[in-house]
């Protein structure tokens, strides 16, 4: 995933190792997200895949508390929520940044630098 384009963004469908959580992380941790980010997933071993869920994205929500140890690490990431999706084994994520003026649809808020698709396996 870029930064900054005025289309949506996204990954398309990947088989993964099992996995059954999902988030996005960015560079900077003071970074909000301004748009919509969803995925889909499949379920693991089957052909079926999910409808499009949306993940959290209000970052200043989610992160570390300013001040804390964790914070003044210097290893703190921006983030969207993290999502259980169950035991799957593939995964597509779709991001749509906001307009940047609601008068302008044609401008897109730009998308916070290094977005990546993070799959967690609590096993």
């Amino acid at each position: 995933m870029g930064a900054g384009a005025a289309a949506g963004q996204g990954l398309e469908r990947r088989t993964a190792r099992p996995f059954s959580l999902v988030g996005v992380v960015w560079d900077d941790a003071d970074a909000e997200l301004h748009g919509t980010v969803q995925v889909r997933t499949r379920a693991a071993g089957s052909a079926d895949w999910s409808g499009w869920q949306d993940v959290e994205t209000h970052n200043a929500e989610h992160a570390a508390d300013l001040g804390s140890d964790e914070r003044s690490s210097g290893a703190v990431r921006g983030a969207t929520a993290p999502l259980w999706v169950g035991e799957s084994d593939g995964v597509e994520v779709r991001v749509l940044p906001e307009a940047a003026d609601p008068q302008n649809r044609s401008a897109a808020a730009p998308l916070p630098e290094g977005l990546r698709l993070e799959l967690v396996d609590p096993g």
